[in-house]
């Protein structure tokens, strides 16, 4: 009885409003912020990624599947950001148009066979896919692909303006090396010549060791960086130690654009620039 209301439950979940507007699925709040400028009000945009929880360990629902497959086309980042998407088949199989930003902004950070997945914090890498979401949309969606070819070129040449202010205001710092706790923001910070001497997180599994914390104090001394990038909801006996034994200031940066009100990707990205600038002057 159970799995039979749970069925008919879906069923409900997928069934397509009359009239209504086409509907898009991104996994995370950047890229629906992103998304949503080049879609404008002729497509509804909804969210699988929601604000507490992380991509990394995200859970398949019934509800988000059900999303998906409601779904005109889907906008994620790929990389294996999305594991969690295996558990519907294989995501290149899918029924479902994909963009996958990870094919779109080469090269990538880190080994091939485990690239670093963090590019929608590069607004370089954004700028050169924003054509490609707009061409995505316009197959989607063909009675409106002027709109959408429009606005994405007001997109790229949003992220691109935003590109030359960021290069322009990071010449003046007067630091450029930091540890992170997590390798989000690399992509930015190689945008930006900014050099990471240490991850206190390698990987989503690891939780660093006190033989490692001493070897990133060590690193921090003899490297002479005082900044330390985490993360909102992190909250580790490591920090305090690195911030008081090293004599380092935490700056809490946001990946997920979960920060209330944002309008815009580019405001998004220029809010966590200006925190990393004031650290670093």
């Amino acid at each position: 009885m159970k799995r039979a209301l749970l069925v008919l439950s879906l069923l409900v979940l997928l069934l397509p409003l009359q009239g209504a507007k086409p509907s898009l699925t991104a996994t995370i709040p950047p890229l629906t912020l992103w998304l949503s400028e080049i879609a404008g009000p002729q497509m509804e945009i909804t969210t699988l990624i929601k604000p507490g929880s992380s991509p990394h360990t995200f859970a398949l629902t019934v509800s988000a599947a059900a999303s998906i497959h409601r779904s005109k086309g889907m906008v994620l980042v790929g990389a294996d950001l999305e594991p969690w998407l295996k558990e519907m088949g294989n995501p290149k199989k899918s029924s479902i148009p994909l963009f996958v930003l990870a094919d779109h902004c080469a090269p990538l950070i880190g080994p091939a066979d485990h690239p670093n997945p963090h590019l929608w914090l590069s607004p370089r890498r954004m700028a050169k896919a924003t054509p490609a979401l707009g061409e995505f949309l316009a197959r989607l969606d063909p009675a409106n692909a002027p709109l959408y070819r429009k606005r994405a070129g007001e997109v790229k040449r949003r992220l691109e303006e935003l590109d030359r202010s960021l290069t322009q205001q990071s010449r003046s710092l007067s630091k450029r090396a930091v540890v992170v706790h997590h390798p989000s923001w690399n992509y930015l910070l190689e945008d930006y010549g900014i050099r990471v001497v240490a991850t206190v997180e390698r990987n989503d599994e690891e939780t660093p060791s006190p033989r490692r914390i001493q070897e990133i104090l060590e690193t921090m001394k003899r490297e002479r960086v005082d900044v330390i990038l985490t993360e909102p909801n992190v909250s580790a006996p490591w920090g305090r130690m690195l911030s008081q034994e090293g004599r380092g200031r935490e700056v809490v940066l946001d990946p997920l654009a979960f920060t209330p009100n944002l309008k815009s990707y580019a405001q998004f990205l220029e809010k966590n620039f200006l925190l990393l600038k004031d650290a670093l002057k």
